[in-house]
């Protein structure tokens, strides 16, 4: 009995409070003043039943955003921390290599396709070992440093390849030993994708 006292003082409280808001269910208010008294307090349990099992839902649903965000993120951290690892032991590789196995190469005044339009890139520096291929590095857009274009880079011992993204067009600079002692450069003009000045180089900590 008490419940039902407080739930019958609550029930005529919400009815002044909402004399002039919309109404529980969605009703209209011809269909609203149709009901008794009792059809009415039924209708507004009904709908307070509706916004808890809502409420429930989207504090679920938070939840959910919550404990993905939580995941994605360790998933980051691991990833950072696998690609750090990679990074030092290439480093180490590469700092054992025999010279003339490690060259380091830079490509600017360029300007490449972002999108639809050609535009001004950023200079980019890269290091290569003999032997890698599809070596991922980026082009940064001068004025919108998010925008970039995707380049590949290999070395055979001989040759420095700087391609499109998959490969699909490349040029080529070319050079002995010798001259990558002195450091060689070209204009490179990778169809759709960047054209651009490439200098390589040997690391002189050999």
């Amino acid at each position: 009995m008490k419940n039902f006292a407080r739930l019958a003082v609550v029930f005529w409280v919400v009815l002044l409070l909402i004399g002039c808001a919309s109404h529980p269910l969605g009703m209209s208010t011809d269909e609203w003043n149709t009901l008794s008294s009792s059809e009415r307090y039924e209708a507004y349990k009904e709908q307070a039943r509706l916004d808890e099992a809502k409420a429930i839902r989207q504090a679920a649903e938070k939840k959910r955003r919550q404990e993905i965000q939580a995941e994605r993120h360790r998933q980051w951290a691991a990833e950072s921390l696998k690609e750090d690892e990679r990074q030092e032991r290439l480093a180490a590789t590469r700092h054992l290599a025999p010279y003339g196995d490690v060259i380091q190469c830079s490509l600017s005044n360029a300007t490449a396709k972002f999108g639809k339009n050609w535009q001004a890139a950023q200079s980019v520096s890269f290091e290569l070992q003999r032997g890698e291929k599809g070596v991922g590095f980026s082009l940064a857009n001068v004025d919108r440093n998010s925008q970039k274009t995707y380049l590949e880079a290999s070395f055979d011992g001989l040759n420095v390849k700087v391609c499109s993204s998959y490969g699909r067009y490349c040029d080529t600079l070319a050079g002995s030993e010798q001259a990558y002692r002195r450091g060689k450069s070209k204009t490179i003009n990778i169809k759709k994708t960047v054209k651009g000045r490439l200098h390589c180089s040997l690391p002189r900590r050999w």
